[in-house]
């Protein structure tokens, strides 16, 4: 299936001069915000996969200050969006290039991994997973929907490594946290 990257990369390269405008609707960043406030302590090393145009990784560095945040897209463009942003706030993120299916970085390498507004790879992103760490998935919108689908993704979470997944409507959207088994 290497061509739904291709075509997710060009599509994404297409909307990143304007994708910065969805995320100023209201409610946008609402469920990331109540997600971070239901997680526990400071991560020393942070994913953000299909970060877009950084929203999220930008967010969790303001959170986290002292974190290392690495933010990854398939789409060049929404690379390059994503680090002019960061240098406008003058935030110490990193961003690459990366395809979210099959993730440049070895394996337990992360404390969190954050995926919002994006499908989730889950086995992928639990092999990125420190143990005990916490894959985040977050939905801006469709919180009723998601919430509907949230249990087959806690199972796929369960079955790929996760010893716990919980999921809770944020404002208008929508966020489930699965913790990595401790070894």
């Amino acid at each position: 299936l290497t061509w739904t990257g291709e075509v997710a990369s060009h599509l994404f390269s297409l909307l990143s001069p304007v994708y910065d405008e969805v995320t100023t609707t209201e409610g946008y960043g609402e469920s990331l915000e109540l997600a971070m406030l239901d997680l526990r302590g400071a991560p020393q090393r942070i994913l953000d996969v299909a970060t877009g145009t950084g929203f999220a990784a930008l967010q969790m560095k303001r959170r986290y200050p002292d974190t290392e945040v690495i933010g990854v897209d398939i789409a060049r463009q929404m690379v390059q969006v994503a680090a002019h942003n960061a240098t406008v706030e003058k935030l110490d993120v990193t961003f690459q290039v990366a395809d979210a299916a099959k993730l440049p970085f070895e394996d337990a390498s992360f404390d969190l991994v954050v995926c919002m507004n994006a499908p989730p790879y889950c086995d992928e992103l639990l092999r990125l997973l420190k143990p005990r760490g916490r894959a985040l998935v977050v939905f801006s919108f469709g919180g009723p929907w998601v919430e509907l689908a949230w249990s087959t993704l806690a199972e796929r979470f369960l079955g790929s490594g996760a010893s716990q997944a919980k999921g809770r409507r944020g404002g208008l959207g929508f966020y489930g946290i699965a913790r990595k088994r401790a070894v």
